[in-house]
């Protein structure tokens, strides 16, 4: 089951994880496709070889018209005659005269076979000077007597259609460039955005199984732990207490447990008490059935004696007197027995509490006043309202004072100080968050044994001379059933005993 869960939230991770990659990417990729076809598209790449191949069309028509002008130049009657003649100046004059035919003509020569210029024409190059111009060199062979001849014209070309031609060239080439370009970073984009999303993916499946692994552990223990209350358990805690849910699920989980602990210990306890007021009840009615026989025979036997002998009148006095004497103490025990058996349910009413404890303490004032122990009371100035028994709640109460008198004295008697004064104090207080009333009940008297302290408690334990060990039982069965708890405090602000007693609010 831990392991599903740990294996379903990788594979979710995994399906939003893919699900917003590929979604980014398919974004990415629009986005760049976008970016680039702003000015990197079919239309702008046709309208450029458009343009190149407009441009060449016209250098390509005005080299047809040179060529035709050279070839026609070359074929010149007038030009081969001066030619065969071998006057230069005849051959200079025919040149001048096709220069000042063509206006785009500005250099004609003539070379032969050796390639030496046997006769040359410039016309003025102002033109090509001021960069309006561009020239533009063709070349014609022919024959005159037999021997191989070359004519060279030179033609002006406007200088702004070479410079367009050439930018658009460059243009188109940077153009062709780009697009390969665009393909390049697109592929090497999704290289690098492939291999940062396969580590990113890589990394973020290790960390959440790292991390469920980490809580599905939490999960199992905490299971375990509910198993093993399950089968009665209550001392197991899962002592997780992070910051997270799971933190906050095991902290009310021990929480819990520990309340229930709480309660089945409250249960049984009172379990138990109930127990011990059946045996009380028991031992009381046999107990008390044949004390009064034997307290009228024992003084049946005493009277009925009539004899001289001193000695054993004066035994038979003394043994009488003795059993009179265990017979009152049985009846004494009987009427202990008696009283704890018949303890009577709660009933539960709203009170306030200072209310109800100034009552208790000003009918012990006295009391303890004879004593020399002084009742010093701490209440709160807010009204404290809880849900009490009265009568019940006051025998707790007396019996916690009683024995804190108990105690002073014992205190006194230990040290020699008889007439040293003794302190009881009362003290409440209150704790909102937690809804208790919270009542302190210390003296300054001899305080409990260390070894003493988890006993104190149970029915009959005691080390008071004549005592039944009945009155704290009863003590605690009272808070109990009033949905508090008693304890006994560590530390007293007067050196003695400190109980401690927390009641719910109303």
């Amino acid at each position: 089951m831990i392991r599903s869960i740990r294996w379903k939230v990788i594979f979710s991770l995994l399906i939003t994880a893919s699900i917003t990659i590929g979604s980014s990417f398919y974004f990415f990729k629009k986005g760049i496709d976008r970016a680039y076809s702003v000015g990197i598209n079919k239309d702008v790449h046709n309208a450029l070889k458009v343009s190149i191949e407009s441009q060449r069309e016209v250098f390509n028509q005005w080299k047809k018209n040179f060529r035709l002008i050279i070839s026609n130049h070359a074929k010149d009657l007038k030009l081969l005659e001066s030619i065969k003649s071998g006057d230069k100046k005849n051959i200079e004059e025919v040149l001048e005269s096709f220069i000042n035919e063509e206006p785009g003509l500005i250099v004609i020569q003539i070379k032969n076979s050796k390639e030496e210029v046997i006769a040359e024409v410039i016309k003025s190059q102002d033109m090509l000077l001021n960069n309006q111009f561009r020239k533009m060199e063709l070349e014609e062979p022919f024959r005159v007597h037999e021997e191989e001849m070359t004519l060279i014209e030179n033609f002006a070309v406007p200088w702004k259609a070479f410079r367009d031609f050439e930018m658009s060239g460059r243009t188109l080439r940077t153009f062709e460039a780009s697009l390969k370009g665009k393909k390049s970073i697109t592929a090497l984009f999704n290289k690098i955005y492939l291999m940062l999303v396969g580590i990113s993916v890589i990394i973020a499946l290790i960390l959440a199984y790292l991390h469920t692994r980490g809580f599905s552990k939490r999960i199992r223990k905490i299971s375990v732990s509910a198993s093993r209350v399950g089968k009665g358990d209550l001392d197991i805690r899962v002592e997780d207490y992070s910051g997270d849910e799971v933190g906050e699920l095991a902290k009310n989980f021990d929480k819990m447990v520990a309340e229930l602990k709480e309660n089945r210990e409250k249960i049984g306890y009172l379990q138990k008490m109930s127990a011990w007021q059946e045996i009380a009840r028991t031992l009381a009615h046999e107990i008390k059935n044949p004390l009064t026989p034997i307290q009228l025979s024992v003084q049946q036997i005493r009277s009925q004696y009539k004899g001289n002998d001193t000695a054993f009148k004066n035994l038979l006095e003394e043994s009488t007197q003795i059993i009179e004497e265990e017979i009152e103490s049985l009846k004494r025990l009987v009427t202990e027995f008696s009283n704890f058996a018949r303890l009577p349910a709660v009933t539960p009413q709203k009170c306030y509490l200072d209310e109800v404890l100034r009552e208790i303490i000003s009918g012990a004032r006295s009391f303890c006043s004879e004593k020399g122990i002084k009742v010093d009371c701490k209440f709160l100035d807010e009204e404290v309202i809880v849900n009490l028994d009265r009568m019940m709640f006051r025998r707790a109460v007396d019996n916690l004072l009683m024995n804190a008198v108990q105690a002073i004295e014992n205190a006194r008697e230990k040290t020699g100080k008889r007439g040293e004064p003794g302190m009881i104090l009362v003290r409440t207080t209150i704790d909102k968050e937690k809804k208790i009333a919270l009542i302190e009940v210390a003296d300054s008297g001899e305080g409990i044994r260390e070894e003493d302290r988890e006993l104190i408690f149970k029915p009959y334990f005691t080390r008071k001379k004549g005592g039944m060990g009945l009155g704290l039982a009863i003590v605690r069965k009272v808070i109990l059933e009033h949905g508090g708890e008693i304890n006994l405090k560590e530390e007293s602000p007067l050196g003695g005993a400190c109980f401690k007693i927390t009641l719910p609010l109303a």
